[in-house]
């Protein structure tokens, strides 16, 4: 009988992680007054100036690469990722730009250094703690998770609605559709139209 072979198990520290960010992250100590706060190797280093904090995380299951960043005070707690940075402050809506995934030594310190250039250049303002730039950030963020809940309630609306369409139940499908009436599609529309002629219920 043949077995599943168990994945090859990743020694963290040998990736080299915390290195290759204190070194990539340099700059914050060397021209940004940030000081190292916290460093939980080898997968985690918190820096934090006056007023902002910056977290480099390597995933540990995910293995995903990451920078947080968020003001200190902050009676929320809130931290935004590099995407919703980039997002809010120049328009990137390209995760191909933003997602760093890594699992060997080399690519982990070539997706650091990436990243820290990306903050090198375009995290001027919420470095600084610009609040016009982090009151941005915040709203695009909250804004993207409204979107994101909305997007999954309307899929499930949508899949009961087709199964209520096959199954002929027009007083269901009458029912889900006009709770999001404002977006469906004109095949949607159509739907709803048919089954509020044929709801006898």
């Amino acid at each position: 009988m043949m077995t599943r072979s168990a994945r090859p198990v990743v020694d963290r520290a040998e990736l080299g992680f915390v290195e290759a960010a204190q070194a990539a992250f340099s700059f914050l100590v060397e021209d940004r007054g940030f000081r190292l706060v916290r460093l939980e190797p080898p997968t985690f280093l918190r820096y934090e100036s006056d007023t902002i904090f910056v977290n480099i995380y390597h995933g540990r299951q995910s293995y995903e690469l990451n920078v947080e960043i968020g003001r200190i005070a902050d009676p929320m707690g809130r931290s935004y990722r590099l995407p919703e940075v980039l997002g809010a402050l120049f328009g990137w809506d390209d995760r191909r730009r933003t997602y760093f995934q890594a699992s060997s030594s080399p690519v982990v310190r070539r997706c650091i250094e990436t990243i820290a250039d990306l903050v090198t250049r375009h995290y001027q303002q919420v470095l600084m703690g610009d609040r016009e730039a982090l009151d941005r950030i915040a709203a695009h963020t909250a804004e993207k998770a409204h979107m994101l809940e909305k997007e999954a309630v309307q899929r499930r609306v949508r899949g009961a609605a087709e199964k209520a369409w096959r199954a002929k139940n027009y007083a269901k499908v009458r029912e889900l559709y006009e709770s999001i009436r404002d977006d469906l599609s004109l095949v949607e529309r159509k739907r709803l139209e048919y089954a509020e002629k044929h709801d006898r219920g």
